[in-house]
């Protein structure tokens, strides 16, 4: 709700949604934004355990061109990085796409750009950027689970509107019927645990470090893989499984 007025909603509580309120907004004067949730609908999601916000909410403030939520897609194929960027309401303008590969210290390795196409009535565009090569990456494992970083920015006439960055590692993954499972060229037996989003006696609300107490206490006791169960989690479980060793 913006000042008063519905703007959007979702009847689903384990994904994410946004909303543009610009529209809504009281350009010059004071605008209230609220976050309403009830789980008392007769339909309401069988395996939610909890009631309220239980996960992030934000507030961004941006450039009308921008690149989209969840619009960065990173993979690897040997040693060469990919980058897709899905830029969303550039049409007419002059936009320039460009990525950044950064080691765990912030140093660059390697970086590419794009523009965008010629010709098109598209306003919401994925650009695939030319691929990035980084020398001899160190790998991502269970106990060693070196992270990368890729940094996407928006460029209008030489000034940058935008940029988002994420982590991602190399590895390699094999399966076959007479070795099982490989992880970088390496056997490994999976050691799962099926485990619930919620945090137990803290409660349902995704608190980043509940959330890695709890992991980090389960590798601990020696798994090494979780199964996610039964719905989509937060975003900071799956990155933080991926920073401490964790399989997900």
């Amino acid at each position: 709700y913006v000042n008063g007025k519905k703007v959007v909603s979702n009847e689903y509580g384990y994904t994410g949604f946004e909303a543009d309120i610009t529209r809504a907004l009281n350009w010059g004067g004071r605008n209230v934004v609220a976050v309403y949730s009830s789980t008392r609908s007769v339909n309401s999601c069988r395996w939610y355990t909890g009631g309220g916000i239980y996960r992030s909410v934000w507030l961004r403030v941006g450039n009308d061109t921008r690149i989209a939520r969840h619009g960065l897609y990173v993979t690897t194929e040997g040693e060469n990085v990919k980058v897709q960027v899905q830029v969303i309401n550039w049409q007419k303008h002059n936009i320039k796409v460009e990525a950044r590969v950064k080691d765990a210290s912030g140093k660059v390795l390697a970086s590419a750009e794009k523009g965008m196409p010629d010709h098109t009535i598209q306003n919401n565009t994925e650009i695939p950027l030319p691929s990035m090569k980084v020398p001899n990456p160190s790998l991502e494992d269970l106990d060693s689970p070196y992270l990368y970083t890729v940094e996407a920015t928006l460029e209008e006439d030489g000034v940058t509107i935008d940029s988002v960055a994420d982590q991602f590692g190399f590895r390699t993954i094999e399966y076959g019927t007479d070795f099982g499972f490989k992880l970088n060229g390496r056997k490994v037996f999976l050691a799962g645990i099926a485990n619930h989003c919620d945090l137990g006696a803290v409660g349902a609300a995704a608190f980043p470090t509940a959330v890695e107490r709890q992991l980090r206490q389960l590798k601990a006791f020696g798994y090494n893989a979780i199964r996610c169960a039964h719905n989509p989690y937060s975003e900071d479980f799956y990155r933080i499984c991926d920073r401490i060793g964790l399989q997900s």
